[in-house]
């Protein structure tokens, strides 16, 4: 079995807007710089007649689960904006969030909302979403489910990416020709082990001793004593304390 980190738990993408159209995506992923390394680059284009004709408006892809603020590009400097995929929707029964190839809906139409292809349509002047039955196309970015769908997924995104600010580090994967397996202890040999083992040497305080003996407590109070009736000037010592303790 082999173990692997999800690119969504790595990976993050956002986008960067008005980026001249001719600087190309090489040189983009090339002079592009960030706090974050960034592993991929690709320009937004849109279909006018046969032709893609590039937009101002390019994707980044960071290795990293949050995105910078900003990255540079030479003396300029780019805001980093989040990144909202296009809201999937089926092509045959015109719900969301799947896709034709592994719908198990029934097929519609995407003008009357009959059930039929939209190719076999009879009824082509009378529009019938098959989401909100109002008077439009069911692919319409006009029809008020679809876009609650969009808001609800820029919603769940920019929650997801404001709630998740820690620093994720993964440790790398152990070498599985290094992985040493411990042995199986026995019942005797894990016996043998607790006996071997040194017991805990109990702390020793002095204190504790000293108010316990009662010869040790008279001997040194005796000594206060002696010391504090001394008459001459003489200043007391730890060897001034032992040599009265002694006598």
């Amino acid at each position: 079995m082999k173990a692997y980190i999800p690119a969504t738990q790595i990976e993050k993408t956002g986008i960067i807007r008005f980026v001249p159209v001719n600087i190309s995506n090489k040189d983009l992923y090339s002079k592009l710089s960030s706090i974050y390394e960034i592993i991929a680059v690709r320009r937004f284009t849109k279909k006018v007649g046969q032709d893609r004709v590039p937009l101002q408006t390019v994707s980044i892809t960071f290795l990293s689960h949050v995105l910078p603020d900003n990255v540079q590009y030479d003396l300029f400097s780019y805001r980093v904006f989040e990144y909202v995929p296009p809201l999937l929707q089926c092509f045959k029964c015109f719900k969301f969030n799947h896709a034709a190839k592994v719908c198990n809906g029934k097929q519609r139409c995407s003008i009357c909302s009959g059930d039929h292809f939209y190719k076999e349509c009879d009824r082509p002047n009378e529009l019938c979403c098959a989401n909100c039955s109002g008077p439009h196309l069911a692919i319409s970015k006009a029809c008020p489910v679809k876009l609650k769908k969009i808001m609800e997924k820029k919603t769940n995104i920019t929650y997801a990416s404001k709630a998740d600010t820690r620093k994720v580090e993964y440790p790398a994967l152990p070498d599985k020709n290094k992985i040493v397996r411990p042995e199986k202890t026995t019942k005797t040999q894990s016996q043998k082990i607790a006996l071997s083992t040194p017991a805990e040497t109990p702390k020793f305080d002095i204190k504790k001793e000293l108010l316990h003996n009662t010869d040790l407590m008279n001997a040194l109070v005796s000594t206060l004593i002696e010391l504090a009736n001394k008459t001459d000037s003489n200043p007391i010592t730890n060897n001034s304390i032992k040599d009265t303790y002694a006598y």
